[in-house]
């Protein structure tokens, strides 16, 4: 079994891509080797997903204080290399699907806020026409209703039993009317 030595000294005595001892990051000491000779090549690599400097910068930071907060130990530097590009791609990735997430929030939010406000415009409009019809005649309305719900002049004239002409007459005097009471909510 090999004999664990320190990053520290390990990296002052071979070569990192050469390593065949454990690596323990269970000191400070240790740790700020891992972090002086990993963290500029780590921030480089973290660019190829993010493209905000402190982002990056952060994320290979906090993978540093996660290490240590574990006090992990990796067979070999090479071991440690590898887990820290595969955890700073996985952090980044994780940062750029929040993003996305965010601005589908974004989105909806700003869809569901114009729908409801359609909605409410929609509502006050057919509140407006609503109480404007209730101040036509009983015949008017009814006529008026009857071709809003998709009737033909033909088919309103033969359900109130009135001439087709008197349909066309008053559903032209109605309209006249709803125009009327309509006119001051005309911007």
């Amino acid at each position: 079994m090999d004999v664990p030595i320190t990053l520290s000294e390990y990296l002052t005595d071979v070569d990192l891509n050469e390593a065949l001892n454990t690596v323990n990051l269970h000191t400070a000491s240790d740790l700020k080797a891992a972090f002086g000779e990993l963290y500029p090549p780590l921030v480089r690599f973290a660019h190829r997903f993010l493209t905000n400097t402190e982002a990056c910068e952060d994320v290979v930071q906090d993978l540093f204080v996660a290490l240590y907060q574990e006090k992990r130990s990796f067979e070999n530097v090479q071991a440690l290399k590898n887990y820290c590009y595969a955890a700073t791609k996985n952090r980044c990735l994780n940062i750029v699907k929040h993003e996305k997430v965010k601005q589908q929030y974004a989105q909806f939010t700003l869809y569901t806020t114009n729908q409801l406000e359609g909605f409410e415009l929609e509502t006050e409009t057919a509140n407006i026409i609503h109480s404007a019809l209730k101040k036509l005649s009983d015949r008017k309305r009814e006529i008026l209703e009857l071709h809003l719900k998709g009737l033909n002049n033909d088919d309103t004239a033969t359900r109130l039993n009135i001439k087709v002409q008197t349909d066309k007459n008053l559903k032209a005097k109605a309209y006249k009317e709803l125009r009327g009471l309509l006119a001051k909510y005309k911007s």
